[in-house]
């Protein structure tokens, strides 16, 4: 869920959670669609992951009050599934 926004840190990203984005995004695509992850996720989104949480950076409020009514639930479910674990999604402006 979105608690504000912000610019998104700088972060470094180890091989693994660089894998667990790709698995992400490739789950993501799966539930919203082609289309709809072209238009809202491929280039308009940047993922983070670390021990808890994934966040999501998108460009303006626009994109982060999108996505978090349409797409927060799934992404939530995807970073649990994907983590084993309960996780929250930030969405957070670049």
């Amino acid at each position: 869920m979105a608690k504000g926004i912000e610019k998104a840190p700088e972060t470094s990203v180890t091989q693994v959670q660089q894998q667990v984005i790709t698995d992400i995004l490739n789950d993501v695509r799966q539930q919203v669609g082609t289309t709809s992850f072209n238009v809202w996720f491929k280039n308009a989104a940047h993922f983070t992951l670390d021990d808890k949480e994934l966040t999501v950076g998108v460009p303006n409020l626009f994109v982060s009050d999108y996505i978090e009514a349409r797409y927060s639930k799934v992404l939530a479910e995807i970073a649990s599934q994907r983590r084993s674990e309960e996780h929250t999604s930030e969405l957070q402006s670049h």
